[in-house]
């Protein structure tokens, strides 16, 4: 019998855990999910796990992502000259000049997991709301 009573509570314990990481998982498919990912300032030092996140996912539309990151038209311009359009070059510079702050952060924040979150989930950004919940469920915080 006493086993059998430690069965029952570790499947409760279990189901319990199972429904908050699936409530907490849920809140990130809306916009006012995002407040539970990191927001500390991410710096040049960060600039490997952020390309890592990202990958590979959103070099076809690494022009509007940088434009939700808040980098500049101009800059963007500036980015595919210089790497003749290839976008996965031109999304490792548009990465880069995010995490040195080459941008109006004052304007559209600094960058952090969450600012990140939210560019790649953005309808006018990476538009990719998936690889955003797989970022955000990595840097979630209670």
């Amino acid at each position: 019998p006493a086993l059998a009573e430690k069965i029952t509570k570790l499947h409760l314990v279990t189901a319990d855990f199972t429904l908050v990481a699936r409530d907490q998982t849920a809140s990130f498919t809306n916009s006012s999910g995002w407040e539970h990912v990191e927001d500390t300032e991410l710096g040049e030092d960060d600039f490997q796990d952020v390309k890592v996140a990202v990958g590979r996912d959103l070099d076809g539309v690494w022009k509007d992502f940088g434009i939700a990151l808040g980098i500049a038209p101009s800059a963007i311009k500036g980015v595919a000259v210089a790497h003749s359009g290839d976008p996965g070059q031109c999304l490792f510079d548009i990465l880069d000049k995010w995490v040195r702050k080459d941008y109006n952060y004052q304007r559209f924040g600094s960058p952090s997991w969450r600012t990140l979150v939210k560019a790649v989930a953005s309808n006018v950004g990476g538009q990719n709301p998936a690889l955003a919940q797989k970022i955000a469920n990595s840097h979630f915080i209670l």
